[in-house]
C-alpha cells in the first residue's frame, strides 16, 4: 500500500473517530490524521492482507491500462464510499450525553 493510501486511511479513520467516539465518551481525545495512520497500520498487522499477493501477481502478469487503472481506483473508491456513507450516519446519531 502506497503513502497517499495510507495517508486516505488515517484521515478516514481520524474522522470516523471525530464523528463516532469522541462525543459519547467523555475525555477521549481526538485523533490526528498520524495517529489514524497508526491504527491503520496496527490493525493490518491482525488482518488479512491481499495487497502484496495482488503486487506480486501484477508484476508476474502484463495487464492492460484498463486492469491497472481498476487495481488502483478500487481501494480508494471502497475508503470514499465507507466515508460517503459514514458521514450520512453521523447526521443522524444522537446528541451526545457529556
Amino acid at each position: 500500500m502506497s503513502i497517499p493510501m495510507y495517508l486516505l486511511r488515517g484521515l478516514i479513520i481520524a474522522q470516523l473517530w471525530g464523528w463516532f467516539i469522541v462525543p459519547y465518551f467523555a475525555g477521549v481525545p481526538d485523533l490526528t490524521v498520524l495517529m489514524g495512520v497508526g491504527i491503520s497500520l496496527f490493525i493490518s498487522l491482525f488482518t488479512i492482507n491481499t495487497v502484496g499477493a495482488k503486487a506480486d501477481f501484477i508484476a508476474d502478469k502484463e495487464l492492460s491500462k484498463k486492469e491497472k487503472w481498476k487495481f488502483i481506483i478500487t481501494p480508494i473508491a471502497g475508503l470514499l464510499i465507507v466515508w460517503g456513507i459514514s458521514w450520512i450516519f453521523s447526521f443522524f446519531m444522537p446528541t451526545a450525553i457529556v
